[in-house]
């Protein structure tokens, strides 16, 4: 095959050899990313129309929601703000049950220092729902526990702010 034939061949592959590299780029980063929409979400947590400081609170996905838990601890005037477990800010459009744990009291029983890493939502949900954790917790123990909640949130498209009240 003389240079010039070559040339030619090669000219008109590179158009296809561009198409599925394209093609290829598209289907990885498809797949390698997330297609959960997420919305930033804050709010406050009371109880008896006090703010609940140092709750933690925890939004799980729930019927044809997707995507990742996500969950924010209140300040000192109850105040919070979602972020993912893969450290986005917000939480997945759709509905959740939502957690709301007293963290104080959890940290407390399980003799976390401060210096210590800061226990995962799971251990912390999981110590809630002991009837020894909850003692003297300011939250009832069933809602720490995604099944007995009886907080439901629909997170939709735009920012929200929620008020969550426990009873």
């Amino acid at each position: 095959m003389a240079t010039s034939d070559r040339l030619r061949a090669a000219g008109t592959r590179a158009p296809l050899v561009l198409l599925l590299g394209a093609l290829l780029s598209a289907i990885v980063c498809g797949c390698s990313g997330s297609d959960t929409t997420l919305a930033p979400v804050e709010g406050t947590v009371t109880r008896n129309g006090r703010p609940v400081p140092h709750a933690q609170v925890i939004f799980v996905a729930e019927g044809g929601t997707r995507g990742p838990r996500a969950s924010g601890v209140t300040d000192g005037t109850g105040r919070f703000r979602l972020t993912t477990d893969d450290g986005k800010d917000g939480a997945p459009i759709g509905h959740h049950r939502v957690c709301v744990i007293d963290a104080s009291t959890v940290i407390e029983k399980m003799g976390v220092l401060s210096k210590q890493p800061t226990p995962t939502p799971e251990t912390i949900a999981k110590l809630a729902s002991t009837k020894s954790t909850n003692k003297g917790s300011s939250i009832p123990a069933q809602y720490g526990r995604p099944t007995d909640t009886p907080l439901r949130i629909e997170v939709r498209p735009g920012s929200q702010a929620i008020e969550l009240q426990v009873h």
